[in-house]
């Protein structure tokens, strides 16, 4: 339109016209601030993404290291209950043992008694061989050269 056709117009029109203009002018200017707003916002999320991936990344390794630790300890508790296992042969071993050690004790004392015992028989034995020998030395001496040689007595 010429500006002399808008003359014409009347004021209460211009007025519209300048309003609707002014609105224009605001809503660009209004869309320009949103489109600002929108990149910062754009921005905004692009930076909690970025944290959010880096978070779940060490959340991640984190996990792989509580699954590592977990792994560890019952690789500690299985171990932990086959010494357990373990201990208790040793110690029915052991008590095994241990009576054993108690017969054998047992059995030696026996024998010390039965060693105690045959070594008084044995000096018994040996004093009644001496006091026999004796005897018969006496005996021999009392007999004639005749008797004696029969005897193997000298």
């Amino acid at each position: 339109m010429s500006r002399g056709a808008s003359a014409d117009l009347p004021d209460r029109n211009r007025a519209a016209i300048a309003d609707a203009i002014a609105q224009t002018d605001r809503a660009d200017g209004d869309r320009a601030r949103c489109q600002e707003i929108l990149q910062w916002l754009s921005a905004e999320e692009r930076a909690l993404n970025a944290r959010l991936a880096a978070a779940d990344s060490e959340t991640d390794a984190r996990r792989t290291e509580l699954e590592a630790i977990e792994d560890r300890e019952a690789a500690r508790a299985e171990e932990i209950a086959n010494l357990e296992a373990s201990q208790e042969v040793v110690c029915v071993e052991i008590r095994g043992l241990q009576r054993q050690l108690g017969r054998l004790t047992e059995f030696e004392h026996a024998a010390r008694r039965a060693f105690i015992d045959l070594e008084a028989r044995t000096v018994d034995a040996c004093s009644s061989a001496e006091d026999a020998r004796d005897r018969l030395l006496r005996v021999s001496y009392r007999l004639t050269p005749d008797h004696a040689a029969e005897l193997d007595v000298e």
